[in-house]
């Protein structure tokens, strides 16, 4: 791909997260609207990737696929209660846009990210005497999509 759509795709993917990440932190909530958006805009930019020949159907169809083991995945934690169904509809979206080979980096990177703040929700809830505190899984999910999606820009570049 070529570096102005890298950077472009980036924009987009670094706007939704970054509102997400908000949005959990402030209302311990992440919108359908938002995430439905978030899917939608990569359909939008991979029927372009198409037309314009920088993509494949068979690389679409691996990235739709993928990020559906994401989503069953997630939902999986969803079942087990230990994340919400905004969290789980974030990880979905947020997978389209990661190459399939960085699949992996991105699920390693979110459950790092998660680990800090699950521990930074509980110092948080320790010295503000909070019982049962939910941690804003968003903010791990945002922070892991957008470590691993940068990389494509820094090896574009």
């Amino acid at each position: 791909m070529e570096l102005p759509v890298i950077i472009a795709s980036l924009v987009i993917i670094a706007a939704f997260l970054i509102t997400a990440a908000i949005s959990d932190l402030r209302h311990r909530r992440i919108s359908n609207r938002l995430n439905s958006a978030f899917a939608l805009s990569y359909v939008v930019f991979a029927l372009l990737m198409l037309i314009t020949g920088k993509a494949t159907f068979s690389s679409v169809g691996m990235s739709v696929l993928l990020a559906g083991g994401v989503f069953l995945l997630f939902a999986l934690f969803f079942y087990l209660g230990a994340m919400g169904g905004g969290d789980v509809k974030l990880a979905g979206a947020a997978a389209l846009w990661v190459p399939a080979g960085a699949i992996p980096g991105f699920l390693i990177m979110t459950a790092l990210f998660g680990g800090l703040v699950a521990l930074a929700t509980l110092i948080h809830a320790r010295f503000n005497k909070l019982d049962n505190p939910e941690v804003p899984y968003g903010v791990a999910i945002a922070a892991g999509g957008l470590w691993v999606c940068s990389q494509k820009l820094f090896e574009a570049s």
